[in-house]
C-alpha cells in the first residue's frame, strides 16, 4: 500500500482517530457562506 492509499484506508482513518490526542482541522471559518463552516459545528458535537 501507497502512501496515499493508507491515508484514505478507512481502517487507518478509524485507528489514527482511536488513538490521537489532538486532531486539527484545517479550513474551519465563521463564515456562513464558507465550507468550512460546516465542519466546526460538527466537530463541536
Amino acid at each position: 500500500m501507497t502512501v496515499p492509499e493508507r491515508y484514505q484506508d478507512p481502517l487507518e482513518i478509524r485507528r489514527v482517530l482511536d488513538t490521537a490526542r489532538t486532531v486539527a482541522i484545517v479550513g474551519l471559518s465563521n463564515n456562513q457562506l464558507r465550507a468550512g463552516t460546516k465542519g466546526s459545528s460538527t466537530a463541536g458535537e
